[in-house]
């Protein structure tokens, strides 16, 4: 029997509920990178659905009521998912770089930004192997 997906309607995020509860659905059991968290609410239905997520933002990245950081911090743990929640903050494009490639069961591009930093990476990465680096 599968645990009830969280889903925070009370933040906001462009990122509506239909969405949110299929890719938490698709992230159960998994370790999952999600770039662009935002203030939490996909981040939230994931880390519920999840063995874990890994959270990467900018620094100072803003959402509709102001910094994010704080937002996104004060939300895990108000849902109670801050124990499968680890944030990272950084460029996303250099985090993305640094992470270890095998270490994620899925990649969630939580914004445009992010899927083009991600994009980019993945395919430099695969070039590398191509090219026997």
């Amino acid at each position: 029997m599968s645990v009830p997906v969280i889903f925070a309607s009370d933040i906001q995020s462009f990122v509506g509920q239909e969405e949110t509860l299929r890719i938490a659905r698709f992230c159960e059991g998994k370790i999952v990178l999600e770039a662009g968290s935002d203030t939490g609410r996909l981040t939230i239905a994931i880390a519920s659905q999840a063995q874990r997520v890994h959270a990467l933002d900018a620094p100072v990245a803003q959402s509709f009521t102001g910094d994010t950081l704080d937002q996104l911090m004060k939300n895990i743990k108000r849902y109670r998912v801050i124990d499968r929640t680890f944030i990272h903050i950084g460029d996303i494009e250099v985090g993305f770089m640094l992470m270890p490639k095998d270490t994620f069961h899925a990649i969630v591009l939580s914004s445009t930004r992010a899927a083009r930093a991600i994009l980019t990476g993945c395919c430099d990465v695969l070039a590398s192997r191509i090219n026997g680096n």
